[in-house]
């Protein structure tokens, strides 16, 4: 027994002297430090020795770690990091995709890859398409969509534009081209239709359609903003004025202040007035009657009316007058004259003839066709003279026979003697004159056997 405890004792020396001070000369535990990643990606999600770290920041022991980083559209990033104490560890990540390389050779030309301006870069992109605009002070903008699946260059050849100058009669008038706004007034456009938008506070906008076919100012005048001002007229087909513009069919926004109002419709007289706006407003127009209606027409065309010795113009003629006595004219050269004392009592349609004025012939008979068998001293006596086979001096008289316009056969007669004259086309109120006259021709012919 009691040499086992000797040994123990021993034993417990021993135990003793090995964990004593010689043995943990310099030791001391391990310690704990915030190791934060940080990664320039959005959305990135961090590993430190493959276990997620939240938000990037995790506890560990001093000493070398693995930091692993994954985000969509960038390459991962797999490195180890030393800690020796609290330490923030910046990662960036390399953008995967495709160099995408564009050439402009206009001067202060911008490029726009998807919305982001890249002139003077090269992006990377990823594979797939890609909105590109291109654009320069005095050209047309580029716009393409552009499939990316690999390294890409291609080079784009801007077209001059146009200039369309805009002019507004508002200061500080802002102005859009197609739905894009524009510096100042003056845009570069292509050849053709563009929309045009411009605005102002306190005026309506203006929009309309500019057909640019060259270089072109357009002015743009803006209507203030105000006040509806709604006009109802009962009379048929009224048309509606407000200070000068005609506003029929709708309901103008006028400012506040007087404004003149003018209606008018057929068979009404005028409405003139000015109306004070200071707040939504309702005009009941009631136009008063302008009289009967008096219409002149003719069977000449032009013929010209007068009404109480007043020129009224050619015909078709027609306008509203009071009810009474009306004088009225048709006068046409070549035509008989058509007056008439017209009752307007109630809407007149007059429908005028007018009647070509007789033209008149006088005839000059040399005496060699004269009928020698008549009195000598009896001129007429040996003349007839047939117009469409009708006698026309029965009394021999050879100077102003009367004639109506239009083509007639002329025949001439005296004794057994006829002659065919042929047809003559007369025209109203003329006088002709016919005149015979004797050609004589000589011909040879040959002596008899």
């Amino acid at each position: 027994m009691k040499s086992v405890m000797r040994v123990s004792g021993f034993l417990v020396v021993i135990l003793v002297i090995l964990a004593g001070p010689a043995f943990g000369q310099g030791f001391s535990p391990k310690k704990i430090w915030n190791l934060t990643v940080t990664v320039d990606a959005p959305n990135a999600v961090v590993y430190i020795d493959n276990v997620l770290a939240p938000g990037g920041t995790t506890r560990v022991t001093g000493g070398a770690h693995n930091v692993k980083i994954h985000a969509d559209g960038y390459f991962d990033f797999n490195g180890p990091v030393v800690v020796d104490g609290n330490m923030t560890f910046p990662v960036q990540l390399t953008p995967q995709g495709f160099p995408l390389t564009i050439r402009v050779a206009v001067p202060a030309a911008r490029i726009f890859v998807d919305g982001s301006e890249v002139t003077g870069t090269v992006p990377l992109v990823t594979s797939g398409a890609h909105a590109v605009l291109v654009s320069a002070p005095g050209f047309v903008d580029y716009n393409a969509t552009i499939n990316v699946m690999a390294p890409m260059s291609f080079d784009v050849a801007l077209q001059p534009a146009l200039s369309l100058q805009v002019n507004v009669n508002v200061p500080n008038a802002s102005i859009a081209v197609d739905s894009v706004p524009i510096q100042g007034n003056v845009a570069y456009v292509s050849r053709g239709p563009h929309g045009l938008n411009v605005h102002a506070d306190g005026y309506l906008d203006w929009n309309g359609m500019v057909n640019v076919l060259n270089s072109m100012t357009f002015s743009v005048r803006l209507n203030p903003a105000g006040f509806p001002l709604a006009i109802r007229v009962g009379a048929p087909g009224a048309s509606i004025f407000v200070d000068g513009a005609d506003v029929t069919g709708t309901v103008p926004r006028v400012a506040r202040g007087s404004h003149s109002i003018r209606v008018s419709a057929p068979g009404f007289q005028d409405y003139n007035s000015m109306v004070n706006v200071a707040a939504p407003l309702t005009l009941d127009v009631v136009l008063q009657s302008a009289g009967l209606l008096l219409t002149v027409n003719a069977n000449v065309n032009n013929a010209m009316v007068s009404v109480n010795g007043a020129p009224k113009g050619p015909v078709p003629y027609s306008e509203y007058l009071p009810p009474g006595m009306y004088s009225v004219r048709v006068t046409s050269d070549g035509y008989a004259d058509y007056s008439a004392n017209i009752p307007l009592n109630r809407a007149v349609n007059l429908n005028v003839r007018l009647t070509p004025v007789n033209s008149v012939l006088t005839f000059v008979i040399p005496p060699p066709f004269r009928d020698p068998d008549m009195t000598p001293e009896d001129s007429g006596g040996q003349v007839r003279i047939f117009v469409d086979n009708r006698r026309v001096n029965p009394n021999g008289e050879l100077e102003r026979i009367p004639i109506a316009a239009g083509r007639h056969s002329i025949r001439i007669a005296s004794g057994a003697f006829s002659m065919q004259l042929g047809d003559l086309i007369v025209q109203p109120g003329q006088s002709y004159v016919v005149e015979l006259s004797i050609d004589m021709k000589v011909r040879t012919v040959p002596s008899p056997q």
